[in-house]
């Protein structure tokens, strides 16, 4: 079969407009890609007095040596930026030195002022947490002290900078298996569950004050991690204990509770209670470390 002309040209119409709409679809996918891959960088500039506004690269993980400045007026002004491009916080260190050119040691006659951070002799260091994509700006000033030769100028200024990588801090989700005042358990403890057998026993130790006790809650603990707190035995009503956060820090898991007290003038039940919360996790086999605030109630 053959196809007219006009057939002809409209079928070479669509294969070209599918052509320029997939080179169209390229060109906008790498502009959206492209701020990804620039962000996983980390800048560190530094200008000083000698420089005429110019800026200097100064490389992350090492050392940048700069040579000796006229120090006749006591003190010489720094500045440096840092640019975190990345699309998550960064870590950076930053080490002065004054290294004295003829014994290669440190030389007590130089000291650093740094906005923010202090003042050191010889040497100084800091560490700072860089948001997400942000420009952070330290004023520096060189020192010279007065026990100083006069016209010293036998030193190097080296700088070390490098990178760490910060903690985020990630929440992570958890049920309430039961919480309450009243508990067969009367001494303060923590426990972190990883298997049914544990469960079965301290949940029947919990449940031991109660002439017909519950049975335990099922718990898939292939899937789950079991956090039990409980706070001991108090001699009044009022007191509480709950888990309100659970966060994973990277390398271990941090529970935060609050414990509540009742202040010197709250009217409370007289009787023994022993606050306490079980909650459930998703599986992990990280390090789990407790961390406990304690709030006072207020009464009238």
């Amino acid at each position: 079969m053959r196809l007219s002309r006009k057939w002809i040209v409209l079928l070479l119409s669509f294969v070209a407009f599918i052509s320029l709409a997939g080179a169209a679809t390229y060109v906008w996918f790498f502009r959206i890609t492209t701020p990804v891959l620039y962000s996983d960088s980390l800048q560190f500039w530094y200008t000083d007095e000698t420089l005429g506004g110019k800026w200097i690269d100064v490389g992350i993980n090492q050392t940048t040596s700069r040579p000796a400045v006229d120090l006749t007026k006591g003190v010489f002004d720094v500045k440096v930026l840092v640019n975190n491009t990345r699309l998550r916080p960064a870590g950076l260190r930053v080490e002065i030195r004054a290294v004295d050119t003829a014994t290669g040691g440190v030389t007590g006659f130089i000291g650093f002022n740094v906005t923010g951070v202090g003042f050191s002799w010889a040497t100084l260091s800091w560490e700072e947490a860089l948001p997400a994509e942000s420009v952070t700006e330290w004023d520096i000033q060189y020192v010279l002290s007065n026990e100083a030769p006069l016209g010293y100028t036998g030193f190097n200024i080296d700088w070390t900078v490098s990178r760490f990588e910060t903690v985020v801090q990630e929440k992570l989700d958890f049920t309430t298996i039961s919480v309450g005042c009243h508990s067969g358990h009367t001494n303060l403890a923590y426990y972190v569950i990883q298997d049914n057998q544990a469960w079965v026993e301290l949940w029947n130790q919990h449940m031991q004050f109660l002439v017909d006790p519950l049975p335990p809650p099922e718990v898939d603990f292939s899937m789950n991690t079991v956090v039990a707190v409980f706070m001991g035995e108090a001699r009044t009503g009022g007191y509480a204990l709950r888990v309100y956060d659970i966060v994973d820090t990277g390398s271990s898991i941090m529970v935060k509770m609050e414990k509540t007290e009742p202040g010197p003038r709250c009217i409370v039940p007289q009787v023994l209670t022993q606050p306490y919360h079980m909650v459930q996790m998703a599986k992990t086999d990280k390090p789990v470390t407790f961390d406990v605030s304690t709030r006072i109630l207020e009464c009238p």
